[in-house]
């Protein structure tokens, strides 16, 4: 009898209390089913516990329903907006240093071109290095925004003595603080690294945008078509004339 039960189960006696083997051996629709449930625990358990990341065992774990799934997922998102809007640009958008030179107004620009009616045209929009003080003998800059011209408080002279006077400052933005530069005050050279990191967090902590490579050469060829391209009326003309003929 024992030999025919064994032949029955393909060599193994069942186990009590256990679930049927496998194989040919006949079974009820309702063992079947219980089995196809256990082996579909036993093949999402590795799935759940990659998953979830939190360390719990799977006793101690709480089981993941949809509702749960779509919380995450709506919380994940929150959090991403939230990141993009506090922190836009993380990489700099891809902008470069490059990118910031291109459109960088340097103070030799400025002194050529001071008396130019389309000046302010040309430049807004377009970058400066502001000197805003020393620190142990070196000179720090700012990485600024020229927002336009304003007519200066009284004239100045501008570095190098015959470089004449200048009777404009510029308006610079920094960030969301917009401030007033003067003329001397331009560098005349390239812009840093860590000077355009430091206009990147500015921007990001004043909720502006950062400008994109594709901006900032839309400026650049907009800076060279004004100044050379322009066609200059009859009282611009008489304008850039008058000084001149006082001055003989």
């Amino acid at each position: 009898q024992i030999s025919t039960m064994n032949a029955n189960y393909g060599g193994k006696m069942p186990r009590y209390g256990g679930k049927q083997p496998r194989g040919k051996v006949e079974s009820s629709d309702e063992d079947e089913k219980e089995e196809e449930e256990e082996e579909e625990e036993e093949e999402e358990e590795p799935k759940e516990e990659e998953d979830s990341g939190s360390g719990l065992s799977d006793s101690d774990e709480e089981p993941e329903t949809k509702s749960h799934k779509r919380g995450a997922a709506s919380d994940k998102v929150t959090s991403s907006a939230w990141e993009a809007e506090e922190w836009p640009d993380k990489d700099h958008g891809g902008l470069v240093l490059d990118d910031i030179n291109l459109i960088r107004i340097p103070r030799s620009f400025l002194e050529k071109h001071l008396e130019e009616p389309y000046l302010e045209r040309a430049i807004k929009g377009c970058m400066v290095r502001f000197l805003i003080g020393d620190y142990q003998g070196d000179a720090i800059y700012r990485l600024c925004e020229i927002r336009g011209l304003e007519p200066a408080p009284k004239p100045y002279k501008l570095p190098g003595g015959d470089k004449g006077v200048s009777t404009i400052n510029l308006r610079v933005k920094h960030g969301a603080h917009e401030s007033t530069a003067r003329v001397d005050k331009i560098s005349n050279h390239r812009v840093s690294e860590g000077e355009l990191n430091k206009w990147v967090v500015a921007m990001r902590d004043g909720r502006q945008s950062t400008l994109t490579p594709a901006e900032c050469k839309r400026r650049h060829e907009r800076l060279k078509e004004i100044t050379t391209n322009h066609t200059y009326t009859a009282d611009e003309v008489r304008e850039l004339v008058a000084p001149r003929r006082k001055a003989a």
